[in-house]
């Protein structure tokens, strides 16, 4: 796979304004670079029903590219795109998170990326919330910086005085309170700012606030001057495994949902000191309502669907992992077994009249390829899952 640009709101505001082809042919003139990293463990888009999750990590400061070595995310969120309702959800995961990174034990989970780059927090993020992972996007904060200049600086009230030094980091920061139009410099400060009664969890709700506001700025019709120059910014700055291509099509898609509507959350948990380390603890029971509702789009009440699944490859235990998972997600499972036959070579997810969107959620959970309307007569069940090979 190759190396793209990806320009995420600024994109948004290119479709929005009318730049369709001047924005293809910009993004497909860049160079790809070889051995693009974090794409070995990023999912395929198999269905037009999926739910397309993009993964966004935001580096620490320094050179998040260098070849000694990965730095930690300061940032972590997975941005959820309901192709079909055209709706968007946020998750954003506290940096402190105490999860299993694989094959480095408990640990926070801005390390993976330390231990293994965007493969390993793909990966980390994936088991953690049990979603597939399309899309990665990686940001350095020195691009973030210098967008925010070009833009002219973004306006936004503070609720505080923000004051902090940090020697260690070269962290300094001085904001006074009162509606500001922050430059690149205090715009990094304002989101790095931790001094909150409730540490990283005041922090990203801080992040998700300047979001706002940097979107509105984006989509105002005089930034769209200013877009080849944001673009030349962040070739430096940011990687994804999105062609352009791709990114016109999910930039078509964003242009049609309301930045208003968009439900943005923060992983439930509390914060911990285990030993001498402080850790945020994630709340497990909590953390499946609400993946099921921003990344999977169902309903928080989803036990009234009666599910039978059935085991349509020959595999031992298909039908058993695939029961489960849906059990995990609050699904009624009444029933597993074999299929009439193991031939299937996709997975078909079929429905009683009434249940298409939510056999088309199921899809987006298992990775069935296949949706079929059946009368399954005096059999008590909503939906039948016949588990093929794919």
């Amino acid at each position: 796979m190759k190396k793209r640009v990806i320009i995420t709101l600024i994109i948004l505001a290119c479709i929005i304004l009318g730049v369709w082809s001047g924005l293809y042919v910009y993004l497909g003139s860049f160079q790809p670079e070889e051995d693009l990293s974090g794409d070995n463990y990023t999912d395929p888009v198999i269905s037009n029903h999926e739910r397309i999750n993009i993964l966004v990590l935001g580096l620490d400061i320094g050179n998040g590219f260098k070849n000694g070595g990965y730095e930690r995310t300061d940032t972590i969120f997975v941005a959820s795109f309901d192709t079909k309702d055209k709706k968007a959800s946020i998750l954003s995961i506290p940096r402190d998170s105490r999860v299993k990174i694989p094959g480095h034990g408990i640990d926070k989970i801005n390390a993976a990326h330390v231990y293994g780059g965007p493969d390993l927090t793909i990966k980390t993020v994936k088991e953690l919330l049990g979603v597939p992972i399309h899309y990665y996007v990686k940001v350095n904060y020195e691009g973030f910086k210098q967008i925010v200049d070009e833009l002219g600086g973004v306006e936004i009230y503070i609720e505080k005085d923000m004051h902090y030094n940090d020697n260690a980091q070269n962290l300094h920061i001085n904001i006074s309170k009162g509606l500001q139009t922050l430059d690149g410099q205090k715009s990094l400060e304002y989101v790095r700012y931790r001094n909150y009664p409730n540490a990283d969890i005041g922090r990203i709700a801080a992040q998700q606030k300047f979001m706002s506001a940097f979107a509105k700025k984006l989509l105002q019709p005089s930034m769209v001057f200013k877009i080849p120059r944001i673009a030349k910014i962040l070739t430096n700055y940011v990687e994804t495994n999105m062609s352009p291509m791709e990114i016109v099509k999910y930039a078509e898609l964003a242009c049609h949902i309301s930045y208003d509507e968009i439900r943005m959350e923060i992983l439930p948990g509390v914060g911990q000191d285990i030993g001498s380390i402080s850790y945020y603890i994630i709340d497990n029971s909590e953390m499946n309502k609400v993946v099921n509702e921003l990344l999977h789009g169902l309903d928080s009440d989803v036990s009234d669907i009666k599910v039978e699944v059935l085991n349509g490859n020959g595999h031992a235990g298909s039908a058993n992992k695939v029961a489960m998972e849906l059990k995990n997600k609050g699904f009624n499972v009444i029933s597993t077994g074999n299929a009439n036959s193991f031939d299937y070579k996709n997975t078909i997810v079929i429905y009683r009249d009434g249940n298409i969107e939510t056999a088309k959620k199921i899809a987006s959970i298992i990775g069935g390829t296949e949706l079929k309307q059946e009368d399954f007569g005096d059999k008590e069940i909503d939906i039948r899952i016949v588990v093929g090979e794919m």
